[in-house]
């Protein structure tokens, strides 16, 4: 029997997700702070420099992972979250944004959507969730402990 935690719990308790592009056949990926809605879409804020803001501007599709190492008692939880993303480059999309982030922290960003538009040199995106999986009990092969991935419903 599993001790996981659920991929709702996963979301609500662990601010950073770590982001996975790729462009010309390089991948990168980068650890972000995060917020979410109710369909688990994933909205951050990043310079529109930084190499993952770039790889998306050519490839918009993208994989997130938020995870829990596993503690007492407890085995590893993984919430894989695959999607594309886009730019929040308009004041209503940055408004969406704005209200799902300020749920999940208090400070260290400005409220202002006018400070994500236009020439700011940081944007908000958006992954659209398109699919979800969840870690799955893993199961012995021979000698071998193979793990899998169980399709979530995303809400």
């Amino acid at each position: 029997m599993s001790n996981r935690t659920s991929a709702a719990e996963l979301l609500k308790k662990n601010p950073y997700c770590v982001l996975s592009t790729c462009h010309a056949s390089t991948p990168w990926i980068t650890p972000l702070l995060y917020a979410y809605d109710e369909h688990w879409n994933l909205y951050w804020i990043s310079s529109v420099k930084s190499r993952h803001s770039e790889f998306l501007s050519n490839n918009p599709k993208a994989v997130a992972i938020v995870y829990q190492e596993p503690g007492y008692g407890r085995e590893t939880s993984a919430l894989y979250i695959e999607g594309t993303v886009e730019v929040c480059n308009d004041a209503s999309s940055v408004m969406a944004a704005l209200k799902q982030y300020s749920v999940r922290t208090e400070s260290g960003f400005s409220n202002s959507p006018e400070d994500y538009l236009l020439d700011s040199p940081c944007r908000f995106y958006k992954l659209t969730t398109s699919k979800a999986h969840s870690l799955g009990e893993a199961q012995w092969d021979n000698n071998l402990l193979i793990d899998r991935r169980v399709e979530v419903a995303i809400p």
